[in-house]
């Protein structure tokens, strides 16, 4: 409908843009960097966009192309340590406190949760990282296809992080409560599976807020 509603027309101006795509494509061949070669792919969609649409059109397809930005690798794997430490202690010490509220005494050394007959380490594999980047980028396509106040959808957009922290946490908090009343065994074969569990509640609850 937005499409129908703008005329089309040309502008050259984003043969810049190609160019700009082109040259950044030869250097990230040459030091056979995969951020640059992806950045380079979005701008020649942009440029190529604005070439052959106009400026209207390709103003009303801006987060379609935006949105591809979501499947670079934009974090390098050297950086994703410093970042995904915090959301580690934070999910650890969100799991501990829930722990003691439903009466499973635990402690907490750094990453460390110690109970009485159970003791895991929150690795970096499971900080929450990873299911804040997939449910970020679900939850942009999904705010976008809402209908409703541009305010209401950014408010679905943004509750995203507070809710991948805390379903996160309550992941943890379940393996602890496999591990301390069943077994370890258990709390390793639970551990494989959970991650799907908090994707559909996070899912589940996104649909809900929205509503």
């Amino acid at each position: 409908e937005k499409l129908q509603g703008v005329r089309l027309s040309h502008t050259w101006g984003g043969s810049v843009l190609v160019v700009l795509a082109l040259l950044l494509l030869f250097f990230g061949e040459r030091g056979s960097v995969a951020v640059i070669k992806s950045i380079s792919f979005v701008l020649m969609m942009f440029g190529a966009t604005l070439m052959l649409v106009g400026k209207e059109r390709t103003k009303a397809l801006f987060f379609p192309l935006a949105f591809s930005v979501m499947m670079i690798p934009l974090i390098p794997d050297q950086l994703i340590n410093h970042i995904a430490f915090p959301i580690q202690i934070a999910s650890t010490t969100i799991a501990v406190k829930i722990l003691n509220l439903i009466l499973l005494p635990a402690t907490q050394q750094g990453t460390l949760i110690t109970m009485e007959h159970y003791r895991m380490s929150v690795e970096l594999p499971c900080s929450g990282f990873k299911t804040l980047l997939s449910l970020t980028t679900f939850s942009a396509a999904f705010a976008y296809v809402l209908e409703g106040e541009v305010w209401r959808r950014w408010l679905v957009f943004g509750v995203t992080m507070p809710m991948s922290l805390m379903f996160n946490a309550l992941r943890v908090t379940l393996i602890g409560v496999v591990g301390e009343l069943v077994s370890t065994a258990a709390a390793a074969k639970f551990h494989d599976y959970s991650g799907f569990i908090v994707l559909l509640m996070a899912f589940f609850f996104l649909y809900t807020f929205a509503q």
